[in-house]
């Protein structure tokens, strides 16, 4: 069932023609709408993910990486003391590595994994291990730096602002329209005060008798809270509207500066929310691997999890083949084959 929207639009009376501050009202409130619709179409597929992810994707994860460990070790046993020619050698040494490199990358380093690397290559596991930890290090500094870097800027700003050094010339224009800003941000957020004490004044519940009407009224006055803790005047104006505190004709004869101040809230808030938004975009296509510049939505993040799962669910099913078929050491020749025509394939469809 589609959302309801708001009714909450600056309606002059019959007869009067709209302002320009009523009308950039109307279409702050309703793109602001259509984003936090947006926005919590994406809240809620980051819930679907985060329980895919945790009780289909990783335990799929696990199995594979077991699973090419499995491989890793049945190949060992089934070409130790056979001879093979050199292209056979160095395709059972090239699926060894390439089976073992991601479990000592993901921080694993036991005898087993050590014995099949140094039979297997002319690499140095110790070595391995050092690098491995040595990229988890520095990937760790990295988000230490950068945190440090946001802190480090506040500072240095925090410092420019305290400073009692006049300012240059040049600079001062810039500073005046600074306070300006500043101003306006004041006299913003003195109206989202004052539409939150006109709620709280009229919800109050501890003021009712009835206790069906208290409940109502302690209900309304969480959702108002929780509103008025993130500045949040859309969902304070809808509130009013649906406790009939406010009609559209009362926003209409606001004065033209109180409505300018209400469209600086607003702003904030589409900026805000545009750019959560973004910022979960961005989250899935990283998870996905996508293009920067792909567009993604919430259908697109449930049709491409299902490929996700199906793809790794389909190797695994190809390992536990494989690793069968060589229990069996008569196999170990036609299984090669099998793997350099594979090979072959990949590289004349230019996949390899």
């Amino acid at each position: 069932m589609a959302k309801k929207k708001t009714l909450l639009r600056a309606k002059p009376a019959p007869g009067q023609a709209i302002s320009g501050t009523q009308r950039k009202f109307n279409g702050l409130v309703e793109t602001l709408e259509g984003e936090r619709e947006r926005l919590e179409a994406w809240q809620g597929v980051i819930d679907d993910y985060e329980r895919f992810f945790g009780e289909t994707y990783l335990p799929l994860l696990d199995a594979h990486w077991a699973l090419n460990r499995q491989l890793a070790e049945a190949l060992d046993r089934a070409s130790t003391g056979v001879e093979l020619s050199a292209a056979h050698r160095q395709l059972v040494d090239e699926i060894i590595l390439d089976s073992v490199l991601p479990l000592i990358e993901g921080g694993e380093k036991d005898d087993s994994l050590r014995g099949l690397v140094e039979r297997h290559s002319s690499l140095n596991f110790d070595t391995l291990v050092q690098q491995a930890q040595a990229l988890q290090d520095a990937l760790a500094g990295e988000t230490t730096d950068s945190a440090d870097a946001v802190e480090a800027g506040e500072g240095v700003e925090s410092r420019g602002l305290s400073s009692a050094e006049p300012p240059p010339a040049a600079e001062r224009p810039r500073l005046l329209r600074g306070r300006h800003d500043e101003e306006a941000r004041r006299q913003a957020s003195r109206s989202v005060r004052e539409v939150y004490r006109q709620l709280a004044s009229s919800l109050h519940p501890d003021r009712e008798t009835d206790s069906a009407e208290r409940e109502r009224k302690t209900a309304l006055m969480q959702q108002v809270n929780q509103a008025y803790e993130r500045s949040n005047l859309l969902t304070l104006l809808q509130l009013q509207l649906e406790i009939e505190q406010i009609r559209p004709s009362n926003l209409a004869d606001l004065a033209d500066e109180k409505l300018k101040h209400f469209n600086r809230v607003l702003t904030d808030q589409l900026e805000e929310v545009r750019d959560e938004v973004a910022n979960e975009e961005q989250l899935f296509r990283d998870c996905f691997d996508l293009d920067p510049q792909q567009a993604v939505n919430p259908k697109i993040v449930r049709r491409l999890s299902r490929q996700q799962s199906a793809f790794l669910e389909e190797d695994n099913a190809y390992l536990t083949q494989d690793i069968e078929q060589l229990q069996q050491p008569e196999n170990l020749l036609a299984w090669l084959d099998e793997q350099l025509k594979r090979e072959q394939e990949a590289k004349e469809m230019g996949l390899a």
